[in-house]
């Protein structure tokens, strides 16, 4: 199981959202939305893969517009597990 962050050439922001969160137990991805009142999201069956292009995306926002949230319907959450790999 990889649990390092993937490789990424500068930390980025977003004006969308915090940045990703990402269990490989349970193949979670979290994220925590910047707009209206700071909704916790989580998607299930995310792939260490998908976290990586993710998380090495030019941008963000573009990426989770694009490929995430047509693909995974997300579950409101106010809980961030422990576990989660935090990219550096």
């Amino acid at each position: 199981m990889n649990t390092e962050a993937p490789d990424t050439p500068a930390k980025q922001t977003s004006s969308m959202m915090y940045e990703p969160e990402y269990n490989p137990e349970t193949q979670t991805l979290t994220i925590r939305f910047k707009s209206g009142s700071g909704a916790v999201h989580q998607y299930d069956n995310f792939t260490q893969e998908e976290f990586d292009a993710f998380y090495s995306a030019p941008s963000w926002g573009r990426h989770f517009k694009d490929r995430i949230r047509p693909r995974y319907e997300g579950k409101s959450t106010r809980v961030n597990s422990p576990e989660v790999v935090k990219p550096s």
